[in-house]
């Protein structure tokens, strides 16, 4: 079963690129789902999503491809030089981009326990994409992590 591409266009060294395709793949992915996406690349956060009346930071973390393991390792944690742990402070909701395949894995930022994060490619499917933005986005026991739009 194939569950990697094998080559990208977006190899290795060209993150700020892989970041901005990472980022348009999650607005897209939001909007497919209903929300209301706009990057705005701050230093906490790339994407202010809209969504029932209450917005959402979103900080984007993108792969390009898997590695030999046939995983994604992604690095989540915070800072350029020293990576410290994502908080609330920081964002309320990560999503986790496979480039290569065109999907993402939303999560909240309260599952951010390490400085990185892998998953098996093999979790990134349209299912799971859809079930982690319920759950991430749409839940009411995500309300801790939402602010209300003051609109």
């Amino acid at each position: 079963m194939a569950t990697c591409a094998r080559k990208s266009v977006l190899q290795k060294g060209n993150e700020t690129r892989t970041g901005r395709v990472g980022e348009l793949i999650a607005a897209s992915a939001i909007e497919r789902y209903g929300g209301d996406p706009t990057i705005v690349r701050t230093d906490g956060y790339d994407i202010v999503a809209f969504l029932q009346h209450k917005y959402f930071r979103i900080d984007v973390k993108a792969r390009a491809v898997c590695d030999h393991s046939k995983s994604y390792q992604f690095i989540v944690g915070k800072g350029a030089k020293s990576k410290r742990l994502m908080t609330t402070h920081d964002a309320d909701a990560v999503v986790l981009v496979a480039v290569d395949k065109r999907l993402v894995m939303f999560k909240h930022v309260k599952e951010m326990t390490g400085r990185t994060m892998r998953i098996a490619a093999r979790h990134f499917t349209q299912e799971n994409e859809r079930s982690s933005f319920q759950l991430v986005m749409m839940e009411d026991r995500s309300s801790a992590f939402l602010h209300k739009n003051r609109a």
